[in-house]
């Protein structure tokens, strides 16, 4: 678990890194995730996955891009025809008071409307997210290092995670129906820095 949780810290790490270098690059973010996976007594399936970050990203001498967004994805499926019911996405900004998560990851908050849209009907539904995360495990940290020299050219890139596993409660509503009655099956919370510097 701990090897997973290490992996899986400096994979989220490097995935905030940008896609064109510059001279000198910031980067930091938290971020607090859950899936759910629900299967009832008329063998129909409804899986929720659901994300809410803060990100800082800074390219000198400009200013620092701050913002919040959550982003969800729910799909319903019929088991026993074999058959997708909905299959369902969306991501909106955030204001603060919409997601908010401690500083030592012991727990976060997201409660926002946003509007998915369901690639099987081809309509737009809006979704209620009022969920808390609790950290039920000790704070795990992984660092990067990476860097080149000349003929390639000079890079160097600096980071560091913190991750700790949680448990999710609370309601995602679609619909008017509640499609997270039960705990989460999986939930986490990560905080990431680091800085980037590179030859154009």
């Amino acid at each position: 678990m701990r090897r997973t949780i290490l992996s899986a810290l400096v994979a989220i790490v490097m995935c905030f890194l940008p896609v064109t270098a510059a001279d000198v690059y910031r980067y930091d973010g938290r971020l607090a995730q859950a899936s759910y996976n629900m299967l009832d007594e008329n063998n129909i399936y409804t899986g929720v996955y659901v994300i809410g970050r803060d990100t800082l990203d800074q390219t000198r001498p400009g200013k620092p891009e701050v913002g919040s967004t959550v982003s969800i994805y729910i799909v319903v499926f019929d088991d026993t025809n074999t058959q997708t019911l909905l299959e369902a996405s969306g991501q909106k900004d955030l204001s603060p008071e919409e997601f908010k998560i401690k500083a030592n990851l012991g727990g976060a908050t997201l409660k926002t409307f946003l509007d998915v849209y369901d690639a099987v009907s081809q309509r737009s539904v809006t979704a209620e997210i009022d969920i808390e995360f609790v950290a039920t495990g000790k704070a795990i940290r992984a660092t990067n290092h990476a860097h080149s020299h000349p003929p390639e050219g000079f890079f160097n890139v600096r980071s560091v995670g913190v991750g700790r596993v949680a448990v999710a409660t609370g309601s995602i509503i679609l619909g008017g129906e509640n499609l997270t009655p039960e705990p989460s099956d999986f939930a986490d919370m990560y905080e990431w820095s680091g800085f980037q510097v590179a030859n154009p």
